[in-house]
């Protein structure tokens, strides 16, 4: 998909992220590498949410699942914990990865770096989740909500099976509360490179892990709540805590 729709964007990002000093170079690299997804890049291994996954977290009658997403300690308090369910605004939606996913990567990390310092792990989490090493995140949040209200940020959405495709077919797919689900793919690629450093978003379902590209970039499966989806905080635990829990 990302090979066609925006050459100039491209371009414009190429040239914006040679002024990315800031930035570490494996990180300018994977925004680089991440701005035109690749037939190779696809995987096929994404977590599929599926009710007889009794790896995945749900309530008891699974109707509701458990996410969980990385926040700042202000943006929760501020954006998340005052409200039951997410904005109805597509600009701000909120990410998530299935909950015992990402807490089985930071438990990993910290029993075989038992001294790891918080900032250590705090900088490694965000090489796994493709994100920026400067941004502030200080809580792990952990919401219960409709398997109904998630879906995967690719062209082909359904958080059902465990691949994306690089193009739309025929016909562009409809996402609950999203009114043009094509522009708003291609208003989350346009916003992750447009401006230095970027964010090395893949596009495919999985996040960049941007630690050793040359070794696979493959991070966590990653979906989206769909605007106005409500949602039930389980908790939110501090990052340190949240991996050795």
């Amino acid at each position: 998909m990302k090979t066609g729709f925006f050459p100039v964007l491209f371009a414009a990002a190429l040239l914006l992220a040679e002024g990315a000093l800031a930035a570490p170079p494996k990180y300018v690299f994977a925004v680089r590498d991440a701005a035109v997804a690749k037939q190779t890049e696809i995987v096929n291994n994404l977590d599929a949410i599926n009710p007889a996954d009794d790896t995945l977290v749900w309530n008891a009658d699974k109707t509701l699942i458990k996410v969980v997403t990385w926040k700042s300690q202000s943006s929760y308090e501020n954006n998340m914990l005052p409200y039951t369910q997410t904005s109805d605004n597509e600009a701000y939606v909120v990410w998530v990865s299935l909950a015992p996913r990402m807490q089985a990567f930071c438990r990993n990390y910290m029993s075989s770096h038992p001294h790891a310092a918080k900032e250590q792990l705090d900088y490694r989490l965000k090489q796994r989740l493709g994100l920026n090493s400067s941004w502030q995140y200080d809580v792990f949040v952990e919401l219960w909500v409709s398997p109904d209200d998630i879906f995967r940020p690719c062209v082909d959405p359904s958080p059902n099976d465990s691949s994306c495709e690089l193009n739309f077919g025929d016909t562009v797919p409809s996402v609950k509360n999203i009114q043009d689900y094509q522009a708003f793919y291609e208003g989350l690629y346009y916003k992750s490179f447009r401006a230095a450093p970027g964010v090395p978003w893949t596009g495919l379902g999985y996040t960049y892990d941007w630690a050793n590209p040359n070794r696979g970039e493959q991070g966590v499966s990653e979906f989206i709540l769909s605007p106005s989806s409500p949602y039930v905080i389980e908790q939110a635990v501090p990052t340190m805590t949240y991996c050795q829990l």
